[in-house]
């Protein structure tokens, strides 16, 4: 029931949702027993990732869908 347009940023999104992660430094991706400031940081690439978006014209109106793509409904 979605429009096109809708549809394509969607499917966008989904490409761009991890973009965040280029703030999350090599080290602490891979480490498997990260401490809680580690995880805070990984915790924030959706923030970090939305932000991004922000800067770009052409990816604005994704912004809101990569900072919600962890989000629970």
């Amino acid at each position: 029931g979605m429009d096109a347009r809708t549809v394509e940023n969607l499917r966008l999104s989904t490409y761009l949702r991890d973009i965040g992660l280029s703030g999350v430094s090599y080290e602490v991706l891979n480490r498997e027993d990260r401490t809680p400031a580690d995880e805070s940081m990984y915790a924030r690439h959706p923030e970090v990732g939305a932000s991004i978006l922000q800067m770009i014209p052409a990816y604005r109106g994704l912004s809101p869908t990569v900072r919600a793509h962890h989000l629970s409904y």
